[in-house]
């Protein structure tokens, strides 16, 4: 077992039990059509999220994470597809998704702004992107990122505003749309 495997039960405790935490925002925003376009769940874990979005009728949804082991295990469903991969580097055409999410894993991401040039360029013309992430100055976030340095992983928390600065430089224009101290949501769009 890893330590990623014995940090994920305190990450789920902290991140809170039960329904996906943010289901009803990924709902609003890219509807339950069973027609609308593909969707790519990036940073996806086991797929939490995506599999609400499955079972409401959307079809097409990519789930791509680093992680093979955590990808595996992920929700079976047949709107589900998996695949491993880097955000700074991933293996789709551009012009691919209408709609990419992040929930909680932006921090992680080596590169973000390579991550956020490739979510350009795999994102349709007037396709929205939902960015959720905690909020770096957050007591409980500062712990988690010494547990993130024990793990020797790097991780890189932004300023919401430091966010917004990084996706204007990579094309994307957006604006916060909720903060609750813990995380905020930024919604951006290519246009």
């Amino acid at each position: 077992m890893s330590v990623f495997d014995l940090l994920e039960g305190v990450y789920r405790k902290l991140r809170g039990a039960g329904p996906p935490s943010h289901g009803a925002k990924l709902l609003a925003e890219f509807g339950t059509e069973k027609s609308a376009g593909p969707l790519l769940d990036l940073g996806s874990g086991s797929g939490d999220q995506s599999v609400l979005l499955a079972g409401e009728g959307r079809k097409n949804i990519h789930l791509v994470d680093a992680n093979g082991s955590v990808l595996r295990r992920a929700h079976r469903h047949p709107a589900l597809h998996r695949t491993i991969a880097r955000a700074e580097a991933l293996p789709f055409k551009s012009l691919s998704f209408q709609g990419i999410f992040l929930i909680d894993v932006f921090h992680h991401v080596s590169d973000q702004e390579a991550a956020l040039r490739e979510i350009f360029r795999t994102l349709t013309p007037a396709g929205v992107v939902l960015i959720v992430e905690y909020h770096r100055s957050n007591p409980i976030i500062r712990i988690f990122f010494i547990l993130s340095l024990l793990r020797r992983k790097r991780c890189s928390f932004l300023f919401p505003s430091e966010l917004l600065a990084l996706a204007r430089r990579c094309g994307l224009q957006g604006a916060i749309m909720d903060s609750d101290g813990l995380r905020f949501t930024a919604r951006l769009q290519k246009t």
